[in-house]
């Protein structure tokens, strides 16, 4: 194999880093954001959320079913 020798090795060099440099940017801007993370279950007492619903907070004037 010969050695590269003048302005050969330059040039590859160059080259090398320009595609490092766009697969780098395309990884980047290419990349999807993580799915957004929910709790598996709901914590809280039922009793109190009926109360609200029904009572003070009267949401169930706008949400029912039927």
């Amino acid at each position: 194999m010969a050695i590269l020798s003048g302005r050969k090795p330059l040039l590859v060099w160059i080259f090398v880093s320009v595609a490092l440099a766009l697969v780098v940017v395309l990884y980047v801007l290419l990349r999807q954001p993580p799915a957004p993370r929910r709790a598996l279950y709901l914590v809280g007492n039922p009793k109190e959320g009926a109360a609200l619903f029904y009572g003070e907070k009267q949401c169930s004037i706008c949400h029912s079913v039927n």
